[in-house]
C-alpha cells in the first residue's frame, strides 16, 4: 500500500535468502542468479506504478521439484523502489527503499538437528578487531543457538566473556559469531570456549581451548596501557590504602569501562573491589584515584593487589589490562 501522497515506481522479484552474520534473514539483488528454492517460484520480475493509497496483489506459484531431499527450505521475495529516491530530513543523500519478506517451504521427511562451531579467528574489519567463529548448519532445518562465548590466556585467566543470542541460521547454510572487539585488546594468544544450545530443541554445539590469535596492528604507540600504578597504605597500624592509576588510551574512546582491584591475602582472594563503573576511557590520559577499606578489616597477613581494566559493551566483556601491584 503506498501510503504517502506522490505515486512511487517500483520493481518487485524473487530473490535468494541468505543469512547475516550472527544469524538472520537477508535476501540478495536481482542480479544475483537464482539458485535452490528461489527457481522453484514463479515470480518474475515486474516494474510498476503505485499510486497513493492503492494496494497491488501479486500472485505466485511455488513448484518443489519430486525427489527433494526432506528439510526446510528459505528464500525471499523482495520490492524496491525503481532507482533512488530522496528522503527529507534524513541525509543530503537520495535512498534505495528495499522491502523483503522471507518464503519457508517445508518438505516432509526425516528431520536432522544438527549445528557445529568452526575454528575462531580475530580479524580487522573497517580498522576494529572483530571476533568471529563458523556456525555450520549440518542438519536440515533452521536453528536459533544461543549461549556463551569466553576468551582466557593460556594460563586460564578470563580475558572475554560474551552472551550470543544468534538469528536464524538455516538447513545446510553457513553465518558466523561477530563480536566487535576494543581496538586496544592485548597482542596475544588467547583460547576460546563456546557453548550455544537451540532453546527450541535442545540442539547443542561447543569448542573446548581453540587457539586464536590477536595480532600486532603495527602501530606506531601502544594503543592502551596503565602506568603509575600504586596502592599505598595509610595509618600505622593500617587504615586504609591510596589506589591510583594513570591510564593512557591510544585507540578509539571506550564509552563504558570498569577498573576493579582484585585483592589477595597470603595468595589467596578475598574481593574483587570496584574502584570504577561506567568509566569512559576517552582517547587520552586518564587519571583514577580510589581509597581501599576491606569489607573484613585489615586481618595480619601478606596483602596483593591487582589492577584490572575491562571494556563493557552490549553483553560483552573484555578485559584491556590487568597489572599485578606488590
Amino acid at each position: 500500500l503506498n501510503a504517502g501522497t506522490e505515486p512511487v515506481a517500483l520493481r518487485s522479484f524473487a530473490a535468494n535468502a541468505y543469512n547475516t552474520p550472527n544469524g538472520g534473514f537477508a535476501a540478495a539483488t536481482e542480479e544475483e542468479p537464482p539458485t535452490g528454492p528461489t527457481r522453484w517460484v514463479d515470480y518474475p520480475g515486474d516494474s510498476f506504478v503505485l499510486e497513493p493509497g492503492e494496494l497491488r496483489e501479486q500472485p505466485f506459484t511455488i513448484s518443489v521439484p519430486p525427489n527433494t531431499a526432506p528439510g526446510q527450505y528459505v528464500t525471499a521475495l523482495v520490492v524496491r523502489t525503481e532507482g533512488e529516491v530522496e528522503l527529507p530530513g534524513v541525509s543530503v543523500f537520495d535512498h534505495v527503499i528495499r522491502g523483503a519478506v522471507s518464503i519457508e517451504i517445508m518438505v516432509p521427511g526425516s528431520i536432522a538437528l544438527e549445528f557445529s562451531l568452526g575454528d575462531p579467528e580475530v580479524r580487522l574489519d573497517s580498522a576494529m578487531p572483530v571476533l568471529t567463529v563458523p556456525v555450520h548448519n549440518t542438519g536440515n532445518v533452521m536453528v536459533f543457538p544461543e549461549g556463551e562465548v569466553m576468551v582466557t590466556t593460556p594460563d586460564g585467566e578470563q580475558v572475554l566473556t560474551s552472551d550470543v543470542k544468534m538469528g536464524s541460521v538455516y538447513g545446510g547454510g553457513s553465518t558466523e559469531i561477530r563480536i566487535v572487539l576494543p581496538e586496544q585488546l592485548p597482542v596475544d594468544e588467547f583460547l576460546l570456549s563456546a557453548d550455544l544450545t537451540d532453546a527450541a530443541t535442545g540442539t547443542t554445539a561447543s569448542i573446548e581451548a581453540a587457539p586464536v590469535a590477536v595480532v600486532d596492528p603495527e602501530v606506531d604507540a601502544p594503543l592502551f596501557q596503565v602506568d603509575a600504578v600504586g596502592v599505598t597504605p595509610i595509618g600505622e597500624p593500617v587504615r586504609y590504602a591510596d589506589v591510583t592509576a594513570t591510564i593512557t588510551n591510544n585507540g578509539t574512546g571506550i564509552p563504558t569501562a570498569s577498573i576493579a582491584l582484585v585483592v589477595q591475602r597470603d595468595g589467596e582472594e578475598i574481593e574483587r573491589y570496584p574502584l570504577a563503573d561506567n568509566q569512559a576511557l576517552p582517547e587520552g590520559t586518564t587519571k583514577v584515584a580510589h581509597r581501599y577499606i576491606p569489607a573484613d578489616d585489615w586481618e595480619p597477613g601478606t596483602w596483593s593487589f591487582r589492577l584490572v581494566v575491562t571494556s563493557v559493551s552490549d553483553g560483552t566483556e573484555t578485559a584491556l589490562a590487568t597489572i599485578d601491584v606488590a
